[in-house]
């Protein structure tokens, strides 16, 4: 994803890639070494946000100020509680090793979006990974449909990056294997597992495309901040 909104004062930058924008790769092979921004980038008052965040991404020398961004998802695709579960995984799996196991399918296998948000309602877990970046909007998909996310290595994404507040045994599940993930579903009581469904429900609640504005406005002293 390639991604560059510009705000009063600063740019959010959806590349994957690590490196502060304009000297991600993308921007590099796009349009070279110059760029008509040097101005604001200098500018201490600017806020850049980045969603690929490592110790690779460096100002370099600019005066700017950094702050983390992450995906979001719309209010209206967060349900209101916990839906009836009856399958264990939905029907597309996007772990080519889970989904041989258990026998879903690779590839997007619906008419609609209705039908895919059932299909993630009906599930009790939910299955996520690392794509171009750590953060991608399955993340978000699977906890608002009040379904457990297991994320594949969640463990090895770098602390700055996104998504923030996805916590391994409380409101996700972090595996490095197949065998490891359905252990980790086989011991979990039906309390813990109700549990962590409602967190990352939560989670997907504050992660709301509403949320994540008050939060980038707030950060870059556009509006003041707001408690409760």
């Amino acid at each position: 994803m390639s991604t560059r909104v510009f705000l009063h004062g600063g740019p959010l930058d959806g590349d994957d890639d690590e490196r502060l924008y304009p000297r991600s790769g993308t921007r590099l092979r796009q349009f070279g070494l110059g760029t008509g921004l040097d101005r604001l980038l200098q500018a201490p008052s600017t806020h850049i946000f980045k969603r690929e965040f490592t110790p690779r991404s460096r100002a370099w020398g600019l005066r700017l100020q950094l702050h983390h961004l992450g995906f979001s998802i719309p209010e209206t695709a967060v349900v209101a509680s916990v839906p009836l579960k009856t399958q264990l995984f939905p029907a597309h799996i996007v772990d080519e090793e889970l989904c041989i196991r258990v026998g879903g399918s690779a590839s997007y296998a619906f008419a609609d979006e209705a039908a895919y948000r059932a299909d993630l309602g009906a599930s009790r877990f939910g299955i996520t990974t690392r794509r171009a970046g750590w953060d991608c909007l399955r993340h978000y998909e699977i906890a608002a449909s009040g379904t457990i996310p297991c994320f594949r290595d969640l463990l090895r994404k770098p602390p700055r990056c996104a998504p923030h507040g996805l916590i391994d045994g409380v409101n996700c599940l972090s595996y490095s294997s197949v065998d490891e993930l359905l252990g980790r579903i086989k011991g979990l009581s039906p309390s813990q597992e109700a549990l962590l469904q409602q967190r990352a429900l939560a989670w997907a609640g504050a992660s709301s495309t509403k949320q994540r504005a008050i939060e980038l406005l707030s950060l870059g002293g556009l509006i003041a901040r707001t408690h409760g």
